[in-house]
């Protein structure tokens, strides 16, 4: 049965709800956890997650991907596989804490023990939750999340008291997983591929495809804070990081999500019907993303003036890193559409030229100017962003593809330069992108149906994968 635009996005907004309630859960807890831990006990935890942030970024190995982009299910298969591909990781974490216990750092070493023993949980916990995404399941997915996460701040609260030591973190990482795993898993022993025939078994081709584009779709979020850290002085290292956990970092709230549920669902069109679909679900988020920054930016151009002395120069920067977000969305939701179509190395190709580019952009930092730097990362994002949509496997003319993205193209240039010119131009540049997005985003909601095949033409475009 073709879904419509209207309930992948009301999935998307319960999934969003989820992560948000339990973010808020971890926020509120470390916030209570200042009281019995020391800025020491803090900066251990920072040591010990670092250090293995990219084994845990390579997670699963893009496995989960590979079972949302299938037609079959296969959940037992794919189980089998990442506990395979995630004790490979559990190792290399184990030399990590060799090394830290070698070199007398034995506190850390157990932290990183504890983030290597999760890695296994959390491959399951991924996989879980994409098997509720693809069953639209969400209601008892955000429940599972909201329980899990009530466990994981007792958990977290209890050892800090009992203990006073950074295992509060480790520890209450390792109950929220549990938790969810165990919430999740009852569930999923019944659900047999419904052709009551083996499933296909992937070959190595096809999961070597996965675990490339899975490690190339990690690089353009990690590079640039690694590039602007090693040639920027530590202002402006601190003004743009707080700029983008503001911006970028909360908009993955909505995008992990977002991301899922719509290959979920353009993975169950046929060829026909999922281009459709993809043109309405890009349309609408366009838009109304666009929409929603444009709100954001006036209401920063109200408190920007609140922050303290040495803080207000973020204000600016903030909403300069808004105005990506659009070209952000589009781009995780063309990558969505390449990985639905089976084209996984297209998707790597472009997300390694999109890493390329931002840590090239990054370089901006040596300028000493962090207003330059976000300007130069809005125009690489917004430009890559319409790369990715004349690459993407849709049968679309070249005007309904740039109906697509110009919403996203407005608020990158309408409200950057609403940021830069101030009150009062700012505010009529922000009502206008605010008018366009929203008359926009109603009017493609209005013909929300479901989807429809379109003829396709006689070329297809050619694919890498």
């Amino acid at each position: 049965m073709s879904a419509t635009a209207g309930v992948v996005l009301r999935g998307v907004a319960q999934l969003s709800l989820g992560t948000t309630l339990v973010q808020v859960m971890v926020a509120v807890s470390q916030a209570v956890l200042v009281v019995w831990l020391s800025p020491e006990e803090f900066g251990l935890w920072a040591a010990a997650t670092s250090s293995m942030a990219v084994l845990t970024g390579l997670v699963n190995f893009g496995e989960v991907n590979g079972y949302l982009a299938g037609g079959e299910e296969r959940l037992r298969e794919a189980r089998r596989a990442i506990w395979r591909l995630n004790g490979l990781l559990t190792l290399v974490a184990g030399v990590v804490v060799a090394s830290y216990w070698v070199s007398g750092q034995h506190e850390v070493a157990i932290l990183v023990a504890l983030v290597g023993l999760n890695i296994p949980l959390l491959g399951e916990c991924n996989l879980l939750y994409a098997a509720y995404v693809r069953r639209r399941a969400n209601g008892s997915l955000v429940r599972a999340q909201v329980v899990s996460g009530l466990a994981r701040t007792a958990v977290g609260l209890s050892v800090a008291w009992l203990t006073g030591s950074a295992l509060a973190f480790a520890l209450a990482m390792v109950a929220y997983s549990a938790v969810m795993i165990a919430l999740l898993t009852p569930r999923t022993r019944a659900w047999r591929n419904r052709s009551g025939e083996p499933s296909t078994q992937p070959g190595w081709r096809a999961r070597a495809a996965w675990s490339v584009q899975a490690l190339c779709q990690l690089l353009p979020t990690q590079v640039d804070f690694l590039v602007v850290s090693l040639v920027a002085g530590p202002t402006l290292l601190g003004l743009y990081f707080f700029a983008y956990q503001v911006t970028v970092g909360l908009s993955g709230l909505v995008a992990p999500p977002l991301a899922k549920s719509v290959l979920a669902a353009l993975a169950a069109e046929d060829e026909r019907t999922r281009p459709v679909l993809a043109e309405k679900l890009m349309s609408v988020v366009a838009a109304g993303v666009g929409a929603a920054v444009a709100v954001a930016v006036s209401a920063i151009a109200l408190a920007g003036g609140m922050l303290p002395g040495d803080w207000q120069a973020a204000a600016p920067v903030i909403c300069i890193l808004l105005a990506s977000l659009p070209a952000r969305f589009l781009t995780t939701l063309t990558d969505v559409m390449q990985m639905a179509s089976g084209s996984w190395w297209r998707s790597a190709a472009l997300n390694a030229l999109d890493a390329a580019g931002t840590a090239a952009t990054a370089l901006t930092a040596l300028t000493g100017d962090i207003t330059v730097l976000a300007l130069s990362m809005v125009g690489w994002k917004t430009a890559v962003m319409v790369l990715r949509m004349w690459r993407c496997p849709l049968a679309l003319s070249a005007r309904r593809r740039a109906a697509i993205v110009a919403p996203a193209v407005l608020v990158a240039g309408g409200l950057t330069a609403a940021a830069l010119v101030g009150r009062p131009s700012l505010w009529l540049l922000a009502a206008s992108v605010l008018a366009f997005c929203a008359v926009r985003a109603v009017a493609v909601w209005r013909t929300d149906r479901p989807v429809a095949a379109v003829p396709q033409p006689a070329a297809a475009e050619s694919s890498w994968s």
